[in-house]
């Protein structure tokens, strides 16, 4: 019989025991004939078939052994599947992403400067309310400027270019931040 491969009309988003009960199907094996051939238990199996539980590194051997194919093409399929149930808004963390490379925001988290929070949104307008910008573009050139001066002005003194240092004269030294 050949190798188990995924078919072109199949979702690859589509959970691997659907594809191993479709090679059960076209070998006529049973669960227990799956059971008995890999050593996992039919409870297991069954939890496969109906996408209840997925695929571990041993089961992807016994499934490779068993249907003809490769270990990594189940944990491939599994892990396509997982990827699929995923909801992650890549936009949001690359804006995240922006604003950590940007300013030390845990340190001015911590400093009680901004509020604890992952939302995004919230980050960026406690940034903007600190700075006193108006828009995100103008809070990213005031702390790029600022960022410029402290590494020309310290170049060479230990640990003076830290943007903590600048934020904390920046802080002191502006009545719109002074009580943030």
């Amino acid at each position: 019989m050949p190798p188990a491969t995924r078919t072109s009309g199949e979702n690859p988003s589509d959970h691997p025991g659907r594809l191993v009960r479709q090679l059960l199907d076209e070998r006529g094996w049973t669960v227990e004939h799956l059971a008995d051939i890999t050593g996992f238990g039919r409870q297991h199996l069954s939890g496969l078939l109906s996408g209840k539980v997925g695929i571990s590194p041993d089961m992807a051997v016994a499934l490779g052994a068993a249907f003809g194919n490769e270990p990594a093409d189940w944990m491939r399929w599994n892990v396509a599947h997982q990827l699929s149930l995923v909801q992650t808004d890549v936009a949001d963390l690359q804006r995240r992403i922006e604003l950590f490379n940007r300013a030390p925001i845990r340190d001015m988290q911590r400093r009680g400067w901004l509020q604890e929070t992952d939302d995004v949104a919230q980050i960026e307008s406690e940034l903007q309310q600190f700075f006193a910008a108006t828009t995100m573009a103008s809070f990213v050139s005031r702390l790029s400027g600022g960022m410029r001066r402290l590494h020309s002005r310290h170049r060479n003194v230990r640990g003076a270019s830290k943007p903590i240092g600048w934020l904390w004269t920046f802080h002191s030294s502006h009545p719109s931040t002074a009580n943030v």
